[in-house]
């Protein structure tokens, strides 16, 4: 029982499965992409990507959003179709990894 003033917060299964393939669907991390002089350029993504292909997804396939970020600039932005192409070589070449692993 809860003392007064005090208040409780019940999460249904539902609530709890919905919560759950929320995060599962979205996926964040970096890419380090090797320079020619050595080193990595560092690429932060976001990406949503579903079990299924859909005609929203990169072409049509499974990713529907995705950010990528080189030196906290968004260098590529899909949203459901395209907003800003790759902005750079580095760019490029993470989504090509990224488009291998979630689409």
């Amino acid at each position: 029982m809860a003392a007064a003033g005090q208040r409780i917060n019940r999460v249904s299964g539902a609530e709890q499965q919905s919560s759950a393939l929320i995060q599962y669907l979205w996926h964040e991390g970096t890419i380090g992409v090797p320079k020619k002089e050595g080193g990595y350029t560092i690429i932060h993504y976001w990406v949503k990507a579903y079990d299924e292909p859909s005609e929203y997804g990169i072409n049509c396939g499974k990713i529907s959003k995705a950010t990528l970020k080189q030196n906290d600039e968004i260098v590529y932005n899909f949203d459901r179709g395209l907003d800003v192409p790759p902005q750079t070589e580095e760019a490029e070449m993470a989504l090509a990894i990224l488009m291998q692993e979630y689409n």
